[in-house]
């Protein structure tokens, strides 16, 4: 599975990886986890887990964060959320394409 979404992620992205975590959804145990395609591809960062190496989070965690939201009542399907630059201090976050 994870071979095949890399060829995937490839030839769409031009990424060379993939990572899989699959979880029990009321207990949220980790029932597998798949750091990478290819443990042995030293020119691919293979043996490296990607799944707990320090990375930015980027668009994988605003699911986590909408969810949240909508559970607290504080956004709802007809909020609108929108697409605009925004700053933080000093940290303004932008979009991997930067569009």
């Amino acid at each position: 599975m994870i071979k095949k979404q890399v060829a995937i992620n490839k030839d769409r992205y031009g990424a060379k990886g993939a990572a899989l975590v699959s979880m029990e959804n009321k207990t949220g145990k980790i029932l597998s986890m798949v750091g990478g395609p290819d443990y042995n591809d030293d020119t691919n960062d293979g043996n490296v887990n990607m799944i707990t190496r320090p990375r930015q989070p980027g668009s994988s965690f605003k699911p986590i964060v909408y969810a949240l939201a909508m559970s607290k009542d504080a956004v709802g399907p007809e909020t609108p959320i929108y697409d605009v630059d925004t700053s933080f201090g000093k940290w303004n976050p932008d979009n991997y394409d930067k569009k």
